[in-house]
């Protein structure tokens, strides 16, 4: 029986931030270049395995909503005060994230069933938010600045202002990562498992995005033209299904003049300007699996065009473009 490994290769980003998203061209291996001695004797001799390194350039646009594991707020020079424990209680009832990545990516192949990769790029993130907040002045000394923030912030709660308010925050960083893809296949059907770690650290507020990523596939590769004719590039469509599981973990901390505060709450906003107020935030993706779709296009053994995207808990697009050498 003839077994043929055909890995692919779709690192999706959290900014991610998320970030992600790069496939590797298929690779078709009789069982007797299983016994060559390197993995370059394999990548030479058979014309139908991918060339042993790559280079891409991809971009990635994600929608996700994120749970709201901390939030406090303190004063610069000053220890953090936990919210809802002592000055301000808010809550988060909903947050939303929209990233825009774009990724350049190397790849090599070890094996003819192993790959590895790190890659690097810039990430665009959009946060919105909405919250309420309130206070309760009895709690401090009357006339102390606590206790005038907190009598304030209490009138614009009982007013309605500090009612599901909307809080945006922008920013830009840096995303960086390695990963690895283990894969085999049976005919034209192939299955891969890939895992990686990202990790974003962002310009304006002291944080990051930091992503685990486990992402199985099943597949098929369809053989459109040049499969056996010596002087005819291949042209091959692969498409395949899979689910995606992250653990997305971001962290922010900085200044409250970073976060675009409604012009209704002006004097919200001016007395925790006064203050020098920091702001500490701790969230997680609340659906941290996803169904994938996708496709490859290769046109020859050098080039080929990659698309995935996701369509159940997080809206994803990525595309890359792929050259090999």
């Amino acid at each position: 029986m003839r077994i043929n490994p055909i890995p692919y290769l779709l690192p999706a980003l959290m900014l991610s931030p998320v970030l992600e998203a790069q496939i590797l061209p298929s690779q078709t291996m009789d069982s007797q270049d299983k016994t060559k001695s390197t993995t370059q004797d394999a990548h030479t001799e058979d014309p139908s395995t991918p060339l042993p390194f790559g280079v891409s350039l991809g971009s990635v646009q994600i929608d996700q909503a994120l749970s709201i594991d901390y939030l406090g707020i303190g004063h610069q020079g000053q220890s953090k005060q936990a919210i809802p424990s002592d000055l301000l209680k808010m809550h988060a009832s909903n947050t939303e994230q929209h990233t825009e990545t774009t990724l350049l990516k190397l790849d090599y192949w070890l094996k003819p069933y192993l790959n590895l990769y790190a890659l690097a790029g810039q990430t665009q993130v959009t946060s919105v938010a909405t919250v309420s907040i309130d206070s309760a002045p009895s709690a401090y000394a009357v006339g102390s600045p606590n206790w005038i923030i907190a009598r304030n912030v209490h009138a614009q709660y009982t007013s309605g202002q500090l009612q599901n308010i909307t809080f945006t925050r922008n920013g830009n960083g840096t995303t960086k990562g390695i990963g690895f893809t283990l894969c085999q296949g049976l005919g034209q059907w192939f299955a891969l498992l890939d895992t990686h770690y990202t990790r974003t650290d962002f310009d304006v507020m002291q944080g990051s995005i930091s992503v685990w990523s486990f992402s199985p596939r099943i597949g098929h590769r369809f053989v459109l033209s040049g499969e056996r004719e010596a002087n005819r590039p291949p042209f091959r469509l692969n498409l395949w299904v899979g689910t995606r599981y992250q653990d997305l973990q971001q962290n922010f901390q900085g200044s409250l003049s970073n976060v675009r505060i409604p012009s209704n709450l002006t004097t919200l906003a001016t007395l925790l300007a006064k203050t020098n107020g920091q702001i500490t935030v701790k969230q997680h993706l609340k659906s941290p699996w996803n169904a994938l779709l996708g496709g490859q296009l290769e046109f020859a053994r050098q080039f080929n065009l990659k698309a995935e995207t996701s369509l159940t808990n997080q809206k994803s697009v990525s595309c890359a473009a792929e050259y090999r050498f």
